[in-house]
């Protein structure tokens, strides 16, 4: 089933800092919402986010070494090195989720609503996750919002897209300037999940890792 993402905007819009540019080839402009992909949970599954999974690392990623086989599964903290994509950009990075954390329904309160869609009764999750360039390619403002939430049963979670909010819970960056080999940052993205169960692992799935069950996953693996 294909569902569109919810799209808040905050009371008071703000613009984002000056480290927070958005690459001019990273994809649709500012404010425009994109469709994704979403399985309906299977209400009152239950999966541990940090439950041993495999974990491999294989074939060619150009300038920066092996990268993940599409489908690899791997542990929350577990790193993998990411062919990636954003634009016309691309080089070598390693990705880490470093945790997923519950949120509260209240978190949301602050938020009005601009998408289709109702988050009543849905709790957002909070998936963290640092991405350090791992290549020779400098990947200054690029952005790396591709991840998305799993239920416990491997489905796709619903995604969150917050416009012009500030939301100092989970706040969603883009590359700092020179971003070059060894260099790191941190970022967020949000995922809903009803009370009868919960987000339980994350995937990654910009191109090459795009493919149903081609997703590079930590904590569940994709149905």
């Amino acid at each position: 089933m294909v569902a569109g993402s919810l799209v808040l905007t905050g009371c008071n819009d703000s613009k984002k800092s000056s480290g927070e540019k958005t690459n001019p080839d990273s994809g649709p402009p500012s404010g425009v919402s994109t469709a994704a992909a979403s399985n309906t949970p299977s209400a009152g599954s239950s999966a541990d986010a940090t439950a041993p999974t495999s974990a491999a690392n294989g074939g060619g990623s150009g300038s920066g070494g092996s990268a993940a086989k599409p489908g690899t599964t791997l542990k929350i903290g577990e790193a993998a090195t990411i062919d990636f994509q954003s634009g016309s950009t691309k080089g070598t990075v390693t990705m880490t989720v470093t945790s997923i954390d519950a949120g509260s329904p209240a978190d949301l309160s602050s938020l009005k609503m601009t998408g289709s869609g109702s988050i009543s009764g849905l709790t957002p999750y909070y998936i963290k996750y640092t991405i350090t360039n791992a290549g020779t390619t400098d990947l200054s403002y690029t952005s790396a919002t591709n991840m998305h939430g799993l239920m416990p049963d491997g489905g796709m979670a619903q995604p969150l897209i917050l416009f012009g909010a500030d939301f100092p819970k989970c706040t969603d960056k883009t590359a700092p300037t020179a971003f070059t080999k060894g260099k790191s940052f941190d970022t967020c993205v949000i995922a809903l999940a009803p009370s009868s169960s919960k987000v339980a692992g994350a995937e990654w799935t910009e191109e090459p890792y795009d493919q149903p069950g081609k997703s590079v996953s930590w904590g569940v693996a994709p149905r």
